[in-house]
């Protein structure tokens, strides 16, 4: 052989033990296996907006119910007290809009921390691996980790892997096509079964994905003494020197941590549990309709005691027609207390502004006023004023009372004034007004005696009071006898 051909034929034989060699260190990741997992990430990104506006649309809701509720006691306080007791049926169905507890918030909000710490600790586990592996690139794209499905060249750094959302969003962020928010979707088009190899591209090179036996590996010595996790156990390098495997990636319906990735697991189970909180499973109303006061036992008893005047105890069994039938004739369209319009009729209610706030002048409609403190404080001087009339009103009927317990003076004590005048015509003459008259023939010493008519009146009168037919203080007779009616009109709402 000719020196020159000599050095040809080495020259060949050393390029081929050189890109062999490389081959043994690992190949770029096709574009077919690290596709789904920058759409997981990219679905991840999102997830952080997605549970914080759960919690944030239902602590909205939860406020305009009570801010529903406390306009609604403020309108029925400023309403005369048979109407205002007409409306208290409205008060409890309202009232059982609001099913829930400090308990169930504090759980519900336990849970969406729990899922946004999950689901952005996986999410920090890929956008790390998918950064090294974009950053372990050739200059030119000719070796790399990450493989373009449309050139075959590797990924040129991270700055090109926008769609994976590598980090923190802001904003609210749609997933992928065929993922989404929900512990089904948040990885569903990345069920891959785990598989060794057929997931690198034979031509391009990356030592990230081979534990090689007989060294040119990843710690290019020989194979790894473990298996070694990518993107939180997404990928794998097997610990005997094979090429990358994947993961399970079960069905969330089928998952378990035996089959899918601990990270991926605990995910999509703080996602599933945040779902389910009591809290986010409460009736978005928050505004009460008939159909929630017919649906309710406590408001129908409410209207079979208030607006029926039963006083039997409820029974959905044989008053819930009745019930049902007044409610449907006190509230429904068209009738006095309709429903549908009341709450238009409430929020166009003018409230004068010193009641909350610092101004002394003007007046705000009540539909506008959404802070609580504020409806608090309008609802306070409203429930105090009904306090001062019920107060005053309590003073009228106590005056009544007592005043219907003054003795009626007998004929005894009105004889006895006349007849201390004794058989002197004279000083009997002087006791005319005290309904005395002299009696010329009258017993001796008690000549002076009461007018017969009003003896007998005063006989009469003394004779009914024993017998309890009347009440002798003829001007308070209705406030007495009404007293509890009364009690009742002025009754705090």
């Amino acid at each position: 052989m000719k020196p020159h051909q000599a050095m040809v034929a080495t020259a060949l034989v050393l390029g081929i033990a050189t890109r062999r060699g490389a081959a043994t260190g690992g190949n770029g990741i096709s574009a077919a296996a690290w596709k789904p997992l920058c759409d997981i990430s990219a679905t991840l990104a999102g997830l952080t907006q997605k549970v914080r506006a759960d919690v944030s649309s239902k602590l909205d809701q939860l406020h305009n119910q009570a801010v529903a509720d406390l306009k609604l006691r403020i309108y029925v306080a400023r309403q005369p007290a048979q109407q205002a007791l007409e409306l208290f049926p409205i008060l409890l169905a309202q009232d059982e809009l609001q099913g829930t507890s400090i308990a169930d918030l504090k759980d519900g909000v336990d849970k969406a921390i729990k899922s946004t710490a999950h689901s952005n600790f996986l999410h920090g586990g890929i956008t790390e691996f998918l950064t090294i592996a974009a950053q372990a690139h050739s200059s030119s794209g000719t070796h790399g980790c990450l493989i373009e499905a449309g050139t075959g060249d590797a990924t040129q750094g991270a700055a090109n892997l926008g769609q994976c959302k590598l980090a923190v969003t802001e904003g609210a962020t749609e997933p992928p096509q065929d993922y989404g928010h929900t512990p089904e979707a948040l990885f569903k088009a990345a069920r891959i079964t785990g598989a060794a190899g057929g997931h690198t591209d034979a031509s391009k090179n990356c030592a990230l994905t081979k534990g090689q036996t007989g060294g040119g590996g990843i710690t290019n010595g020989g194979q790894t003494a473990a298996a070694v996790p990518y993107a939180g156990g997404f990928f794998e390098l097997p610990p005997n020197g094979a090429d990358l495997s994947t993961k399970d990636l079960q069905t969330f319906d089928k998952q378990a941590t035996s089959n899918t990735p601990v990270l991926y697991f605990n995910a999509r189970k703080a996602l599933a549990e945040h779902l389910q909180s009591r809290m986010l499973q409460l009736s978005t109303q928050e505004k009460t309709e008939i159909s929630n006061l017919k649906r309710s036992k406590r408001t129908k008893a409410a209207v079979h005691d208030s607006l029926l005047n039963n006083t039997d105890d409820y029974s959905d069994v044989s008053h819930k027609t009745a019930a049902e039938n007044t409610i449907t004739n006190t509230y429904g369209a068209t009738k006095k207390h309709d429903l549908a319009k009341l709450w238009a009729t409430i929020d166009s209610n003018s409230i004068p502004n010193s009641l909350f706030t610092d101004q002394k002048d003007g007046n705000t409609e009540l539909g506008k006023i959404k802070e609580l403190r504020q409806l608090n404080l309008i609802l306070t001087h409203y429930e105090r004023q009904r306090v001062q009339e019920l107060a005053a009103k309590g003073k009228e009927l106590q005056k009544a009372t007592e005043n219907s317990k003054c003795k009626v003076p007998s004929v005894q004590d009105k004889e006895k004034v006349c007849n201390a005048a004794g058989d002197d015509q004279e000083a009997c003459e002087k006791l005319k007004d005290k309904e005395c008259v002299f009696n010329k023939d009258g017993e001796k010493d008690k000549k002076c005696t009461l007018i017969k008519e009003r003896k007998q009146a005063l006989e009469k009168a003394n004779q009914e009071d024993k017998d309890g037919k009347t009440n002798n203080t003829g001007s308070n007779f209705l406030l007495i006898n009404n007293a509890p009616f009364l009690l009742a009109f002025f009754i705090i709402v």
